[in-house]
């Protein structure tokens, strides 16, 4: 009986200091969460040729996008949140002006193997910028 006690005070003495050194180390990824990656903002330029898209981040940088030919884009009406009442576009119906929420691309770039784009509401003005908001 003292040879059990004496070997769970000794776990329990060492346990904390064992997940402190893993934690440390970054071995207990478990309740850690990654950082979402995407880009939310506007479409200030569309080069088909090179497939790629160029758009303003909602914090003011400038980032280039690729597409490939298996980059799905999804247009959504102003407003609307649901992806399931999207349509499906092109890269040609990507405009200028459009909002575009770009999940898996950061601000530094990258590949984008799907782009949702939402019209702006009214065809300018800061109504379609606030809807445009709400992607995501």
């Amino acid at each position: 009986m003292k040879k059990l006690f004496l070997l769970l005070l000794a776990l329990s003495l060492f346990a904390p200091a064992y997940a402190a050194a893993q934690t440390q180390q970054g071995g207990d990824t478990a309740g850690a969460r990654p950082a979402r990656q995407r880009l939310v903002g506007e479409v200030t330029a569309v080069d088909p040729a090179t497939r790629q898209v160029t758009v303003r981040s909602d914090s003011g940088e400038t980032t280039t996008v690729t597409t490939t030919e298996q980059t799905a884009y999804t247009r959504l009406p102003p407003g609307e949140t649901d992806l399931q009442k999207g349509e499906r576009v092109t890269l040609a119906e990507v405009r200028v002006g459009d909002r575009v929420l770009v999940p898996g691309v950061t601000a530094a770039g990258g590949t984008a193997a799907r782009v949702i784009v939402m019209a702006r509401a009214g065809g300018g003005g800061g109504a379609g910028r606030d809807e445009g908001r709400r992607l995501g």
